[in-house]
């Protein structure tokens, strides 16, 4: 039975919930017979006096109705237990569509990075997106939990978390306000009966505690099981994949359900503004631009540059600090924020426009982005090894060479890399191995910070050891970034200072090192989709600061299909160079 959670193969169920008050049978985590004997015997006994709410059909009202489809039984052969307490759940939720929901990628969290999935229940059958209706989120509690406390416990699935249901607009306020993400909406096709038994399900797991891992049993992996609970028809599960990332599974329940309308996306306050910026006319940016400077507002000013210009003094002053601010009615970005609300509230009314969310098209969206999957087969000349054939692949997720629709721009989130080869002798290398490596490379916006920063753990070469042999460590390194974007065309620019402790694995022996490294570089993508990046490193002993050497590395992208590039590579250092010409691949 779906609703228990079950997985394992024919006669070794275990269900997901550990909570022993998911079931009304001391076999039932392990026997679904057993547990569907008890439900039964459950249902069927008398009600309390007073008592109603704890008879067994209140408390798992998707079961009960479930049961009564499964057995035939009318309202004749079972007596129906009133259950205010559930009538008023449903009637809150009010759910006539379901979409799943996408928040983009976050790189300021770690527990973030790969995005996040829930599910929005809408209260139009149409899919409309309205702020009062409720998401249902899976989420682990680190409520003052320190990153270095949580993250160990994520990656070994030692949180606790549990279905959280809430409305939407508290979602909208943190992602699209506080973290600046953007909101991904896919309606599916579902039949009013699978909505109401989802909701009725909810229900059921509202106290229900599970384990929690960043790479199981986290917020995708949930939502595809709370969806499969209640739906077991469309097969969402098993689904079989060693990491369940986030834009993966939204990708899967489109893929296995089917589109009930077109995606939506919320755009964040962030891409709001940068989109209305890009509309004004030039005289509009130059009159936004004194605006901002000097804090004031211009009678002649147009609704998108009051627009433009109010979505700026938002994203520019926290939300705290202007809270405090507006306590004394007196600071300057909070008596220019209210001008210019009067200004754009007063031509609304002598236009009878009104001031909202500009109508749009959605766009590319990660239904339309590479798959997390990578295979590089290249072949080409390297010194000392003449020609050679190589092969790199990567379990998951995003370079910054990569396609970029669906993803963040100038950062890269891998983990499960591999780069080898075999030259024209026979002979095998290996040049790098990744355990997990996250980039961000340069700000997308004046307003963010331009703190470009890297982790790194694995094993690589490094150019200033005269044999180069492999380095296995973990790199940390921070510096600056820049970015311009401009229609058709983003170049962006970053520098950085790293450390990397580690051992050296030469050919006669092990020995420890702490590499520094200075690295900087230039990212392009250019019309027709054409994506390139040139790096250059200098690696050095860190205590003795002796023995530094620079690499110079410069690899060109040329997307041929959805899921194919064109790559040429180069290389070169001390004891290093080479050009490959390569076809990449996203499963």
């Amino acid at each position: 039975m779906a609703l228990l959670h079950y997985w394992g193969d024919e006669g070794k169920w275990l269900s997901e919930v550990k909570d022993t008050s998911f079931f009304l049978d001391v076999e039932g985590p392990r026997n679904p017979e057993s547990e569907w004997g008890a439900n039964i015997r459950a249902f069927l006994a008398p009600v309390v006096e007073g008592r109603s709410e704890q008879h067994a059909q209140c408390r798992f009202p998707a079961r009960f109705a479930l049961m009564k489809e499964a057995l035939g039984w009318s309202d004749g052969d079972v007596r129906q237990v009133d259950c205010p307490e559930v009538a008023a759940h449903q009637r809150k939720l009010r759910a006539k569509s379901l979409s799943v929901v996408f928040a983009t990628h976050y790189l300021n969290n770690p527990a973030s990075t790969f995005g996040h999935t829930m599910l929005y229940l809408g209260s139009d059958s149409n899919a409309a997106v309205m702020l009062a209706d409720y998401s249902v989120s899976f989420e682990a509690e680190i409520g003052g939990m320190s990153p270095l406390a949580y993250l160990p416990r994520g990656l070994f699935g030692r949180l606790v978390a549990g279905y959280r249901v809430i409305p939407f607009h508290e979602r909208v306020r943190k992602y699209e306000r506080e973290e600046q993400r953007d909101l991904w909406l896919f309606p599916l096709k579902v039949s009013q009966g699978e909505i109401d038994q989802l909701v009725r399900h909810l229900w059921e797991l509202k106290d229900v505690t599970f384990k929690y891992g960043f790479f199981a049993g986290n917020c995708a992996q949930k939502i595809l099981a709370v969806v499969h609970a209640v739906a077991p028809g469309y097969e969402v599960l098993p689904y079989h994949s060693p990491a369940v990332l986030p834009s993966e599974v939204a990708r899967r329940l489109v893929e296995q359900i089917g589109l009930a309308g077109e995606p939506v996306r919320r755009r964040s306050q962030w891409s709001q503004y940068t989109r209305r910026v890009a509309e004004l006319a030039p005289q509009e940016k130059q009159q936004f631009k004194e605006m901002v400077a000097s804090r004031t507002v211009f009678e002649d000013a147009s609704p998108a540059t009051l627009s433009a210009a109010l979505l700026w003094s938002e994203i520019e002053t926290p939300h705290r600090a202007f809270r405090r601010a507006a306590e004394t009615d007196t600071h300057a970005d909070f008596v220019w924020t209210r001008a210019l609300w009067a200004s754009r509230v007063a031509i609304d009314g002598a236009t009878g426009e009104r001031f909202s969310r500009p109508v749009e098209e959605p766009g590319p969206s990660l239904l339309q982005g590479h798959r997390p999957t990578r295979v590089k087969l290249r072949g080409g000349y390297r010194s000392g090894r003449g020609s050679v054939v190589g092969v790199e692949a990567r379990w998951l997720l995003h370079e910054a060479v990569d396609p970029q629709v669906g993803y963040p721009l100038f950062s890269s989130m891998e983990a499960g890399r591999v780069d080898f080869g075999v030259s024209g002798a026979g002979g095998l290398f290996v040049d790098e191995a990744t355990a997990i490596r996250i980039e961000r490379l340069a700000p997308v916006s004046p307003l963010q910070s331009s703190l470009a920063w890297k982790i790194d753990i694995g094993a690589r070469r490094l150019a200033h050891d005269g044999e180069s042999p492999l380095h296995i460590g973990a790199e940390v390194g921070f510096g600056r970034g820049a970015a311009l974007l401009r229609p058709g065309y983003l170049v962006a620019v970053y520098g950085m200072f790293g450390a990397r402790p580690g051992a050296m694995l030469g050919r006669s022996e092990t020995s420890f090192l702490t590499a520094g490294i200075l690295s900087g570089g230039l990212i392009l993508r250019l019309p027709m989709d054409f994506r390139a990046r040139v790096s250059g490193e200098y690696s050095f002993s860190l205590f003795s600061l002796e023995g530094g050497a620079a690499t110079l590395n410069a690899v060109t992208r040329k997307g041929l299909t959805r899921g194919v590039d064109l790559e040429l590579a180069a290389t070169r250092s001390p004891k290093r160079s080479g050009l490959t010409l390569g076809f990449v691949s996203f499963r």
